[in-house]
């Protein structure tokens, strides 16, 4: 699969009742979704949800957008590869951490597998690890 093009959105979600912790009160979530192209029409999505604080992990909301604007969707765009596989491995080169950017890119790349397979993901998933 040969990723085309890659879109990155910010969600913000009200909540029904305000979330208090000590780090704070939030009102709304917000979060990342990624969707990657190919050139035959498939899309995959994927989610990036860390919060805007470090108060639950290091990895923040604006430090994963940049991340994943500034070097992981660089490195996928234009590239042929096969499977997701290949796909989580050129994520982690060189990355550190930042497991959120890395998954909403990795599902996504998932997801387009699996619609290019014409299969759902679990179905997907569930031959390549052999219990289908």
């Amino acid at each position: 699969m040969r990723i085309e093009r890659i879109e990155l959105y910010q969600l913000s979600l009200p909540l029904l009742e305000p979330f208090i912790i000590s780090g704070g009160t939030m009102t709304d979530r917000r979060s990342l979704v990624v969707v990657l192209h190919d050139g035959e029409g498939h899309a995959g999505y994927g989610e990036c949800p860390p919060f805007e604080l470090p108060f639950y992990s290091e990895e923040t909301l604006g430090g994963a957008r940049l991340l994943i604007e500034q070097v992981l969707i660089p490195r996928l765009l234009g590239r042929e590869m096969e499977t997701a596989e290949e796909v989580d491995a050129l994520l982690r080169v060189g990355v550190r951490g930042n497991p959120f950017a890395r998954a909403a890119l990795e599902t996504a790349a998932w997801d387009l597998e699996a619609s290019r397979c014409r299969t759902g993901l679990a179905a997907l998933l569930a031959q390549r690890l052999g219990v289908a």
